[in-house]
């Protein structure tokens, strides 16, 4: 459980920063795409 929160973490840090360094206005719907 500790794992699976860390990782989700992680994950969630690097989408964040994708996010912050790609300003397209298909990447936010990917991403949502790919986190649901």
């Amino acid at each position: 459980m500790y794992t699976l929160y860390t990782f989700n973490i992680k994950k969630m840090v690097a989408v964040k920063n994708i996010m912050e360094e790609v300003s397209s206005p298909f990447i936010p719907w990917s991403l949502n795409i790919i986190c649901n």
